[in-house]
């Protein structure tokens, strides 16, 4: 009698990590993405003021939204690009005439100089536009 010899399938010993890496990816792009833009969008990285009777501007992070950023070394930014203060009415200007909310967001750092603040106010109010938010970080009052 002549036995036949059974082979057996190699085992394969491995772990398909594939679907792991796919959804490991998606979160990190889910959670780093914004972190990633928001000094791209909003200008220079500020340190707000603080209030406790702050209202929502919900419109500050929209893409068309004009957000002007004074940094505290004097510094003016117009969305993410540094400006002179003397070239703002003509850029508000631009962005009123591409379809922008005439309302001009401020980022300014809480240690920035008031002369700087004023002359930026002054040419964001030549530019034909009086609606003018001041973003500040909200604190919880005090019970």
């Amino acid at each position: 009698m002549v036995r036949k010899r059974l082979r057996s399938a190699p085992l394969i010993c491995t772990i398909d990590v594939s679907g792991f890496a796919a959804v490991m990816l998606a979160l990190l792009a889910m959670f780093m993405a914004p972190v990633m833009f928001v000094d791209v969008l909003n200008g220079p990285p500020v340190s707000l003021p603080k209030a406790q009777n702050a209202v929502l501007m919900p419109h500050a992070h929209r893409e068309d939204a004009m957000v002007i950023g004074i940094a505290r070394d004097g510094e003016v930014y117009f969305g993410s690009g540094r400006v002179r203060i003397e070239e703002l009415p003509a850029i508000i200007g631009e962005s009123l005439a591409g379809g922008a909310e005439r309302k001009v967001y401020m980022n300014v750092d809480r240690l920035a100089e008031y002369k700087v603040v004023a002359s930026v106010l002054d040419e964001v109010r030549s530019a034909g536009v009086e609606n003018i938010g001041f973003l500040v970080a909200y604190t919880p009052p005090h019970d």
